[in-house]
């Protein structure tokens, strides 16, 4: 079931498409954030409990390679908001294992 979500004291709404949590095991191996076709509005949020950065960009992503191959780095704790045509193409890269993202599409 998705939910809707108000903006502000807007009345309109955003339909969440998806929402989920992805943790990389492996630092330096880009991930793939979402596995599906999704356009719209993309909320990132490194999460709180992260103890290094996380890197978002193409699968080409390695934050050990400096701000040259990604579009962001998130401490933890930080959002990123992106409107994307597919989220197919999103990728995330961690400096220590156990670090993660939450995401949700709108």
């Amino acid at each position: 079931m998705h939910s809707p979500i108000a903006l502000g004291n807007s009345t309109e709404w955003l339909l969440l498409k998806s929402s989920t949590r992805k943790v990389s095991t492996t630092p330096d191996t880009p991930v793939q954030i979402l596995n599906s076709e999704y356009s719209g509005l993309i909320l990132i949020q490194a999460l709180t409990a992260n103890t290094g950065n996380i890197a978002i960009g193409g699968s080409d992503v390695d934050i050990s390679d400096g701000a040259e191959n990604f579009i962001a780095e998130l401490e933890p704790g930080q959002t990123l908001t992106l409107p994307l045509r597919s989220t197919n193409g999103l990728y995330l890269d961690v400096d220590t294992s156990g670090d993660g993202i939450m995401i949700s599409v709108f």
